[in-house]
């Protein structure tokens, strides 16, 4: 068995000399949260990957010959079985055969699993294609989704973080209804993030922000401000950039990283601040460190994907409306579109056959598929 964190080249070249081997993907510190189990040869692991991306930066891959090897090294490190990836070993769950696959997508285990939907997805009409290109100067393949209307309606019927009264939108628009509550982060907004958008977040590390007295450096973001839609000259005018960072280094500490953060900011200012998880930041291809200068780079990337795909990004909006799900900003649907078609999202691994609708062209092959 061999454990691959930071070491790409090592994991490649085990890739090649085990086709017929196991990996387990986790998150580089292991949790239960995380513990996904494919072939070797699964596309969601073994693919050629775009310039900036990383197999074994943002996850740690556990690889053997011996998939209950694999399976027992999880139990032991974490108390939980492993999940059988829905590509590559369809049909099973915790590593064991079952008939009861649509049982097991219906299951509402864990703060982001999927949720049952009343409403099916009717693929009619043209598919809207969301195009990630390489930063200027990378020579890469893009990441493609095709069909981005369907897979975003899919997330914002199915995530938990997006549907019924306790969900994570449902507290976003109560709070822009409040102006009290947008210019302030209160107690329930840790208790947001932590029911269904998996934060785990300790109200005890926000407690010092809370309390505070100085609410300055949130009220000088203009809530009309938009990511995508504000024009570069009125952007570099009105110095967003620097009170991002400002804001950026007034919550940042031990325990409070960008994506926790940016989880609760996003509750005040859902137009301008995304959600910039590990599998977010992934999908564009950028890099964060612990300095905040980092993760102001990191919206300014998504901030250019964004404005490349603004008219796809607006007929989606224009989509969802149409089949009755409430307004969400144009930033909430990127960044659902980006997590939900990544391999480690709750979502994904109900997405069986959706390669159908959601595709690269042929010229962009050997993209996955299913991204």
């Amino acid at each position: 068995m061999r454990r691959f964190v930071d070491d790409d080249a090592g994991y490649v070249a085990w890739l090649a000399s085990h086709p017929e081997g196991y990996v387990l993907n986790t998150f580089p510190h292991v949790t239960s949260s995380y513990l996904v189990l494919h072939r070797a040869s699964c596309r969601t692991v073994n693919r050629p990957l775009a310039a900036g991306r990383h197999w074994t930066w943002q996850y740690g891959k556990t690889c053997s010959d011996d998939r209950s090897e694999l399976e027992a090294w999880a139990q032991r490190e974490t108390g939980k079985s492993v999940r059988a990836c829905g590509i590559c070993l369809p049909g099973e769950a915790s590593g064991a055969p079952s008939t009861r696959r649509s049982a097991a997508l219906a299951t509402t285990h864990g703060p982001r699993a999927p949720r049952v939907s009343e409403h099916g997805v009717r693929y009619e009409g043209e598919p809207i294609r969301v195009v990630v290109s390489a930063e200027p100067g990378e020579v890469a393949p893009p990441l493609v989704i095709e069909g981005a209307q369907w897979l975003a309606e899919i997330f914002f019927r199915r995530d938990p973080s997006a549907v019924g009264p306790r969900s994570y939108d449902a507290w976003i628009e109560e709070t822009q209804r409040d102006p009290g509550r947008r210019d302030r982060i209160i107690d329930g907004d840790i208790t947001a993030v932590n029911r269904t958008m998996a934060a785990r977040t300790s109200h005890r590390t926000w407690a010092p922000i809370i309390s505070s007295a100085d609410w300055s450096w949130l009220e000088a973001l203009d809530p009309h401000w938009d990511l995508f839609e504000t024009r570069p000259a009125d952007w570099a005018e009105a110095r967003i950039a620097a009170y991002l960072r400002d804001t950026f280094a007034a919550t940042h500490r031990p325990g409070l990283g960008i994506a926790v953060i940016t989880k609760v900011l996003h509750i005040k200012r859902p137009r301008l601040i995304p959600v910039l998880d590990s599998l977010v930041i992934e999908q564009i291809g950028a890099r964060t460190t612990d300095d905040v200068s980092s993760w102001v780079a990191a919206i300014g990337r998504i901030r250019a994907v964004g404005q490349a795909n603004l008219a796809e990004l607006r007929a989606i909006r224009e989509h969802l409306r149409a089949q009755g799900i409430a307004d969400r900003t144009l930033v909430r649907i990127l960044d659902a579109l980006l997590w939900a078609g990544s391999p480690g999202s709750g979502l994904f691994s109900s997405l069986s056959g959706w390669d159908r609708v959601l595709r690269p062209s042929a010229a962009l092959r050997p993209l996955d598929p299913c991204l």
